[in-house]
């Protein structure tokens, strides 16, 4: 564990170092759960595979496991990519649902953030990794449910 460089010999210097009650590296695992799990239930949440998630974010099946289980932290670019994906703010992704008073996931809609171009962003985002068989399967459905909406 890592020791505070302060004056040597003193009870201070040798001291591990913590945030509150809680040694850092627990502290930083925890929140890498709580990352990892908040990933996860969105991508749930929305239906996305993890296949899914993978392609979108331009990183392997095993890493995004690795994320969801808490074992590694995203960087900020990752969290920007999965906060844009799924119209979050970050701090719906870096916050436990219990730490909201709401008792819920903090929504971009909720903070001057959200806005329509970030949805279109989020659907180009989407269909530029589709198939071509993909991609007609979804203008196909848009157009029924165009027919369905009028």
């Amino acid at each position: 564990m890592p020791r505070r460089k302060k004056d040597a010999g003193t009870a201070e210097a040798n001291a591990p170092m913590t945030t509150g009650d809680i040694p850092k590296t627990e502290y930083l695992k925890s929140k890498c759960v709580i990352i990892g799990k908040n990933i996860r239930d969105h991508r749930k949440q929305r239906r996305f595979s993890v296949e899914d998630l993978a392609q979108y974010l331009k990183l392997s099946i095993s890493y995004i496991g690795l994320l969801e289980r808490g074992d590694r932290c995203p960087s900020l670019k990752i969290v920007f990519k999965i906060c844009d994906l799924f119209g979050i703010t970050p701090d719906g992704l870096l916050t436990a649902p219990d730490d909201d008073p709401k008792g819920g996931f903090k929504m971009a809609e909720d903070s001057a953030e959200y806005n329509t171009k970030t949805q279109i962003d989020t659907i180009v985002s989407l269909i530029r990794v589709l198939q071509d068989n993909e991609l007609e399967f979804v203008i196909d459905t848009i157009k029924n449910l165009k027919k369905i909406g009028k």
